[in-house]
């Protein structure tokens, strides 16, 4: 049975890289002085840039690029701190560990999300220079 993926899931990301982004480009004025519509657009362009960056992160995610890294660092731990779980145990192994770990759904919301604030960047920029 497919899952469906609806905006209810995705709303708190959203406005939590929405978030970030304003407090980036309040960093951005605050730097460089910029004001009124030059605001507006790297506002715009720094929400995009957020949500690409965040989508391409769960892209890397997805490909299990750094789990090997990850796994190494968990079984370093029990190590460390000598658990009663033993280091090669966990997870039965790292092909186990690896089909445990789940996908992530949002990389599609992201992407587009991400690309309409680069539209709207644009636009303001050509339409309001």
């Amino acid at each position: 049975m497919k899952e469906k993926n609806t905006f209810r899931e995705f709303w708190p990301t959203a406005v939590a890289l929405v978030v970030i982004g304003i407090l980036l480009s309040f960093l951005l004025r605050h730097n460089f002085g910029t004001s009124g519509l030059l605001y507006v657009v790297d506002l715009l362009f720094l929400i995009g840039m957020v949500f690409f960056t965040y989508g391409l992160i769960h892209i890397v995610g997805n490909v299990d690029m750094f789990a090997s890294l990850i796994y190494g660092a968990k079984c370093l731990k029990e190590i460390f701190f000598n658990r009663q779980q033993r280091a090669t145990t966990l997870k039965d192994g790292y092909l186990e560990y690896r089909k445990s770990r789940k996908k992530h759904k949002d990389i599609w919301f992201l992407m587009i999300t991400a690309g309409i604030f680069f539209a709207a960047s644009i636009l303001v920029d050509l339409i309001f220079a």
